[in-house]
């Protein structure tokens, strides 16, 4: 259950069965949680650790869980330094276009008439040769991965059967669709 069967990007953690993958503090995680009447939750595992926890919050909506577990993985497991961040090339802002625009989450209804607002998000291109998305900075690695400015985590994009990007994933969970642009 905690082999990866899907990904967004090979080098992107992705989903097993019933878990989701990730990569933190150097370790391999298996983990699930969710929001649902009234209560937050997260359980995840540490198979190399042989250790778990399991954490549940009253109240829906809030990173409570995902505080918690940083805390617990800083105390418990220390990792490996960040991976080293390349220095931003301005000059890569105009083939970096190609990442901008529109996208909605995957947890997200995609036919419903109407969706919430937070569901969409706009990833933006900084004319420092960074892309900008989930209010943070993400660096080229190559194409179509990404390293976030402080060296913790991976972004990838997958492409559609005409190589236009369509999807992005900061792993696991963290998945969404381009939407298509409005006609001019």
């Amino acid at each position: 259950m905690r082999t990866q069967q899907a990904t967004i990007h090979p080098a992107v953690p992705g989903w097993g069965y019933a878990f989701q993958l990730d990569v933190d503090n150097g370790r391999q995680l298996a983990e699930h949680g969710g929001d649902i009447a009234g209560f937050s939750s997260l359980l995840t595992l540490i198979p190399e650790e042989r250790s778990a926890f399991f954490i549940v919050k009253h109240g829906e909506g809030n990173d409570l869980r995902f505080r918690v577990k940083r805390a617990l993985l800083d105390a418990l497991y220390p990792g490996p330094q960040a991976r080293q961040v390349p220095k931003a090339d301005p000059a890569r802002t105009p083939s970096l276009r190609e990442y901008e625009g529109r996208y909605r989450s995957s947890l997200a209804c995609h036919s419903c008439p109407d969706v919430d607002p937070e569901q969409d998000f706009e990833l933006a291109v900084r004319a420092d040769g960074v892309l900008e998305l989930w209010g943070q900075k993400w660096v080229p690695l190559e194409r179509d991965l990404f390293v976030r400015a402080d060296g913790e985590r991976l972004l990838g994009f997958a492409r559609d059967n005409v190589d236009h990007v369509a999807v992005v994933s900061g792993g696991s969970w963290r998945v969404a669709d381009r939407l298509a642009e409005p006609p001019p």
